[in-house]
């Protein structure tokens, strides 16, 4: 549009020269011997119609220019707006793939954690002999802590404990619950504690609860976490 504007102009400006010059063909010393004042007034009304002509183009071009402009930026605002769209759903996507990796972490960690279960409890008089049994993944730096009243803590470390594996903790001076309540002695709860390492090392604690409820000879070890969840089983 600005070429054919310009074209336009050249060839207007053109016309109109060649018009003047028909109209002034011959008259140059008649011109030129006219006063000063008159010469300018002559050439402002034989230029004046060009200026106006070029002014108006050149409006026109600038109103073109302008209009250009602003369809640029419009696309340009387009474009934005859509590298902010793939911006956003980029970062849904690798949300999505971190919780999913996440998931999946915590997954291969449950597969890999421990789980503990304290099995075939005997007392013998004043002892307990309690086996530590893991059905999940291998623990390592176990720590057997039983707390039998409030002040007595026996700690008892172990090293390794593979998947399927099993180990006897003993706990000399212990007397059963029942039995305590028999002589009248103190009660408190009857607590065994497993803190021990997984994974990479990773650092977790599972605890235990002594419950006597006549459904074992010996009673038995409740997982906190199941005495928790399941308070009408017991």
């Amino acid at each position: 549009m600005s070429r054919t504007l310009s074209i336009l102009g050249i060839a207007i400006t053109v016309v109109y020269l060649g018009i003047l010059g028909f109209i002034f063909d011959g008259r140059l010393t008649e011109i030129l011997l006219m006063p000063p004042n008159e010469i300018g007034d002559l050439l402002a009304g034989m230029f004046g119609p060009l200026a106006i002509l070029w002014l108006i183009l050149g409006f026109f071009q600038q109103g073109i220019e302008l209009r250009q402009n602003t369809r640029a930026l419009l696309l340009q605002e387009e474009s934005l707006r859509a590298q902010l769209e793939e911006l956003k759903s980029s970062v849904a996507h690798q949300n999505e793939i971190a919780i999913a990796t996440s998931a999946q972490a915590r997954a291969m960690q449950d597969l890999t954690k421990p789980v503990f279960s304290v099995k075939n409890l005997r007392w013998e008089a004043t002892s307990l002999i309690a086996n530590i049994y893991n059905s999940g993944g291998p623990a390592t730096n176990l720590l057997v802590s039983g707390k039998f009243w409030a002040d007595k803590d026996v700690k008892q470390p172990y090293s390794f404990l593979a998947k399927e594996g099993s180990y006897d903790v003993y706990f000399e001076d212990v007397l059963r619950p029942k039995m305590r309540e028999i002589l009248g002695l103190e009660s408190a709860e009857f607590l065994l504690t497993i803190d021990f390492e997984y994974g990479n090392g990773l650092r977790a604690t599972e605890s235990f609860v002594f419950v006597d409820d006549g459904t074992m000879p010996s009673g038995k070890f409740v997982n906190r976490k199941s005495l928790n969840s399941f308070p009408d089983s017991l």
